[in-house]
């Protein structure tokens, strides 16, 4: 009896059971319509799309994994836990198919049109907008003209540093270090005559190519002087010996011969004062 047995259809035939028995009989063939789905559409690695599937509730397939010949392939499987850099002229792709780079699809687009900026670099040429990159200029290349000096190339925010004579400070995204002052044929100011003079008894003059800035004085301080100090004259107090007076300026401080003259002798009226002892002083013309 048929309640009593477990069998098996073959592919296209499904079971029947009845009064008069059971066995398999062919699966019956319908008309219904099929599901019409909207027009999803799913691109391809390779170029190729995959539409959805009106038999599986519009359900859109995978891919086949048919990988390009020029795309290279990082890993089937672990896309989601590893990163990786592509070389110039590839950029990544990732799919239900791995990951990896592919090259970099050319456009004939219409190129953007930049404003006429400029960016002069230190070696005198000059870098243009880029409109490939929504026009940000881009960096100088780094070629350090071969008279500068290059004190850093990645400090410079940090470090302070002096130029020798005739040399002064450059700095940029190559680093840092020290130029020749560049000469000018600029027509030289005139300036009033200033003069300043100096402990040594030179004189400095107003400087035209700085302004009218009257310069230091050079240190070059007389054998009869004596230094104190040449930086912490504004934080002490000295004394001189009989005969030295104090002197002070740009080189330092410190104590110098009081200066003798010739000038003529004060003649003072016949002051004369008794001291305790018998004797007497008298108006010193040298003293007011």
């Amino acid at each position: 009896p048929c309640t009593a047995v477990n069998f098996l259809c073959l592919a296209g035939h499904e079971p029947w059971s009845n009064e008069c028995g059971c066995g398999c009989k062919p699966v019956e063939q319908t008309d219904a319509p099929i599901m019409a789905c909207p027009q999803l559409v799913k691109l391809c690695p390779d170029g190729s799309t995959v539409k959805a599937d009106p038999k599986n509730n519009c359900k859109i397939p995978a891919c086949p994994c048919d990988i390009p010949k020029d795309w290279t392939v990082i890993s089937n499987t672990t896309c989601d836990t590893i990163r990786f850099l592509c070389k110039v002229g590839f950029e990544p792709w990732s799919n239900e198919c791995g990951c990896g780079c592919k090259p970099v699809p050319t456009t004939d687009a219409p190129v953007m049109v930049c404003p006429q900026l400029v960016k002069l670099c230190p070696d005198g040429s000059t870098v243009k907008a880029d409109p490939t990159n929504n026009c940000k200029i881009p960096a100088c290349p780094c070629d350090i003209p071969k008279d500068w000096t290059v004190i850093s190339n990645t400090t410079c925010d940090t470090i302070r540093f002096l130029c020798k004579v005739d040399f002064e400070p450059w700095s940029n995204e190559c680093g840092c270090g020290c130029k020749p002052v560049e000469q000018t044929d600029a027509p030289i100011v005139v300036c009033p005559q200033l003069v300043k003079l100096c402990p040594d008894g030179s004189t400095v003059k107003a400087d035209p190519t700085n302004n009218c800035k009257i310069p230091a004085c050079p240190c070059d301080i007389p054998k009869d002087w004596t230094v104190v100090s040449n930086t912490t004259c504004d934080v002490i107090r000295f004394l001189c010996k009989v005969g030295f007076e104090p002197w002070s300026n740009e080189c330092g401080c410190g104590c110098k011969p009081v200066p003798t003259t010739d000038a003529p002798v004060m003649v003072c009226p016949q002051l004369v004062k008794l001291c305790p002892d018998g004797s007497t002083v008298k108006a010193d013309p040298k003293n007011n």
